[in-house]
């Protein structure tokens, strides 16, 4: 607010000035030297409050303007505009100024400041320097409650806002109409109930309704993958029982029960399968010398199968190849005895001490790989597809690149510069790295996006965290076939610094 205090005639505020002055113009008659008038922005100064004042003078020539003030700072004490820096305690000050010319001729003016906050005029605790929006009414202050009575009680610009009796959404209906939620205008009575976790028709549930909602109290919605959700015994974590539903909703009716057919054979266990996770299994099946019970008439390898000579549960019909050997009969594990164990035809196969692809290695003397007869110790490294590794180094004719990530510390403050090196990266066959800088994890609560990690294409890389928490940041190099694993720097970013 400003105040301006207007001119004052010169021959009531001038104090010792000839009105009839030497070099008056021809004729005898001079211009009065007048203060026209004084701006200030306030009258009422808090204390330390700066103040902008400006003077303006006519009636002379060469005008030169000077300020004195009984206490408080002037800026510029011989100039027309100024500022006043008021004391730091409350008090009045006196503030003059005198005004000159060329002729000597001066015009002073003097007035009082008041340094403080005012009187608080409705006794509410607050004047109109303290925010007081009106100072006649001890109901309306900077902070007071706004209630429904047509007035800024808080000051703020609006009325009534936050009362019981006010719409403050703009939807129709009020706190004390039943609207559960005031500052949402997508909340009220009988509004419509959409997926978004809140209780939008005000009747004490959220999303009731909705896909999203547990209407069976089974702990899962539709939206969570219950098939069902009109029954608490259907839902992706039920028991599936035998009872005609889906009740783990996986696209299954009562599988894994007495009722189905859970090896596809045309028989469930209620039907007589007497091993459902066997489709070769079932009554009237074919008996097979394979150690099942495959007709389902409690003997395994009934008929011509049932001479198991050495007790290993195969008989020389049903496929062991030494019936008078324990450890021979289809599927053994092979041992290094001479025996063909695993009655495949071969002998001692699959041994480190057998040389199984014949080119002169066995893993024993060295062969990495004895399925493959270009593979061995000091063979020549070929461009073959798969990709061996021929002369068994441990590397490959081509190998992916290796990245590597560091940074200057493990833990920065929020807001500081982070380095980031990656030259570190290397690849076995010299290929040109191309480099990835990403944000593997971030809080959040971050802003960042891997677009704002600057050099985010090059060995060497920055950014600035914008939150604290944890950071996880990833380099990725690629050598134009492969891409490496990537590397992940950990990163503690404390609070403080420029966030």
């Amino acid at each position: 607010m400003q105040r301006t205090i207007a001119s004052w005639p010169l021959s009531l505020l001038a104090v010792g000035v000839l009105l009839s002055a030497t070099g008056c113009p021809t004729g005898g008659v001079s211009t009065p030297l007048n203060i026209d008038t004084v701006t200030l922005e306030q009258t009422v100064i808090q204390p330390g409050e700066t103040i902008a004042i400006v003077a303006s003078a006519s009636g002379g020539e060469g005008l030169s303007y000077t300020w004195a003030a009984e206490a408080g700072e002037l800026s510029a004490a011989s100039a027309a505009e100024t500022t006043w820096t008021a004391p730091e305690v409350a008090q009045l000050v006196r503030l003059d100024l005198t005004v000159a010319d060329a002729d000597d001729r001066s015009v002073s003016i003097g007035f009082d400041l008041v340094v403080g906050a005012g009187i608080d005029h409705d006794g509410d605790g607050y004047t109109v320097r303290q925010g007081d929006c009106d100072d006649t009414n001890s109901a309306v202050y900077p902070g007071a409650p706004d209630v429904q009575d047509g007035f800024d009680n808080d000051c703020d610009g609006e009325l009534d806002e936050g009362s019981p009796e006010s719409d403050d959404d703009g939807d129709g209906f009020a706190d004390l109409e039943g609207d559960c939620d005031d500052a949402d205008p997508a909340v009220y009575p009988d509004a419509p109930e959409t997926i978004n976790g809140i209780d939008d028709d005000c009747d004490g549930e959220a999303d009731e309704g909705t896909e999203a909602f547990d209407d069976d109290g089974d702990g899962f919605s539709e939206q969570d993958g219950d098939c069902n959700d009109l029954t608490s015994a259907v839902s992706p974590s039920a028991p599936e029982v035998l009872d005609g539903l889906d009740n783990n909703c996986d696209g299954d009716v009562d599988e894994g029960t007495a009722g189905f057919d859970d090896d596809g054979d045309g028989f469930t266990e209620l039907a007589g399968d007497c091993d459902d996770d066997d489709s070769a299994s079932y009554p009237t099946a074919t008996e097979v010398a394979d150690g099942a019970d495959n007709d389902c008439n409690g003997v395994v390898d009934d008929g011509p199968f049932m001479t198991d000579d050495d007790g290993d549960g195969w008989s020389e019909l049903a496929g062991d190849c030494d019936d008078d050997d324990f450890y021979s009969f289809p599927g053994a594990p092979e041992w290094g005895d001479g025996q063909d164990n695993d009655c495949d035809g071969s002998v001692d196969e699959d041994m480190d001490t057998t040389d199984d692809d014949g080119d002169g290695q066995s893993e024993a003397d060295g062969d990495c790989d004895d399925y493959v007869d270009s593979v061995y110790t000091g063979a020549t490294e070929l461009d073959d597809t798969p990709d061996f590794d021929n002369n068994c180094d441990g590397w490959f004719f081509v190998n992916a690149p290796f990245a590597a990530a560091v940074t200057g510390a493990t833990s920065v403050a929020c807001g500081d510069l982070v380095s980031l090196d990656g030259s570190g990266s290397w690849d076995p066959d010299s290929d040109t790295l191309e480099y990835y800088w990403f944000f593997s994890f971030q809080p959040i609560n971050s802003g960042l996006e891997t677009e704002d990690i600057t050099g985010g294409t090059t060995d060497t890389a920055e950014f600035t965290p914008d939150v604290p928490g944890v950071w996880q940041i990833g380099l990725l190099v690629n050598d134009g076939m492969f891409n490496s694993t990537p590397a992940i720097i950990t990163l503690d970013v404390t609070a403080g610094g420029g966030c």
